[in-house]
């Protein structure tokens, strides 16, 4: 069986549409004889978009030092078929040890691999020493705290086929001790906190990364 679709996007489908399949009837025939069977089998629910990113997280070359740290580098690539645009990215940094990260609103800095840094916000962000947190680093709004609605128009462009890696800093603070006996490690949050815009659909709502193959689970660690 195939099934075809219009293009997803202004012309066509809106963003997110659902399509959910049932086959309801197998016809076979043998020789001269046709038997109709009447079945009921769903195939699972798919959701239509223009365009999608895919996300990875590497290891962060940094040794963990008082001060401003880089903990993880994740890249978003754009699909090949249009642009989107990241929301927010949600990341989750465990101490093990006596490191901690003191609690600050917009203390997540990003960079890029140039040096530069990404506009940003994140509500009030702290890690204990021994503890873990998910701090969302929001593309999409401009008030201080992440705060004041998300919008398509603040995310950040990733143009069809092409990547785009964020470099994420925080400042980590008591660090102490013999060597490798205190780390901070860094991975994504959960998918439902990942957001992305898409653009080639046309599409002005956020959508989250659920429903996206191969989101990472990949930890990067950095050690004093």
């Amino acid at each position: 069986v195939f099934v075809s679709y219009p293009e997803v996007g202004t012309s066509g489908l809106a963003s997110a549409t659902t399509s959910a399949l049932t086959l309801t009837t197998i016809k076979s025939t043998s020789g001269n004889t046709t038997t109709t069977s009447v079945v009921s089998v769903a195939a699972p629910t798919m959701t239509l978009v223009g365009s999608k990113p895919a996300y990875t997280i590497a290891d962060s070359s940094d040794t963990l030092v008082n001060g401003s740290v880089k903990v993880a580098e994740v890249t978003v690539t754009a699909d090949a078929k249009g642009d989107v645009k990241v929301g927010q990215l949600p990341i989750t940094v465990t101490s093990t040890g006596v490191v901690t990260v003191a609690a600050a609103a917009d203390n997540i800095v990003v960079k890029d691999t140039s040096g530069a840094t990404i506009a940003t916000k994140n509500a009030s962000f702290a890690v204990s020493a021994g503890g873990s947190t998910t701090g969302i680093i929001c593309f999409d709004q401009t008030g201080a705290g992440c705060t004041g609605g998300a919008a398509v128009g603040n995310a950040y462009l990733i143009p069809a086929g092409t990547s785009k890696t964020f470099r994420i800093y925080v400042t980590a603070a008591t660090v102490s001790g013999a060597v490798n006996t205190t780390s901070l490690s860094t991975k994504l949050g959960a998918a439902s906190s990942a957001t992305y815009y898409d653009v080639a659909g046309g599409a002005s709502a956020a959508q989250a990364a659920t429903l996206l193959y191969n989101y990472p689970t990949d930890t990067s660690v950095i050690s004093n």
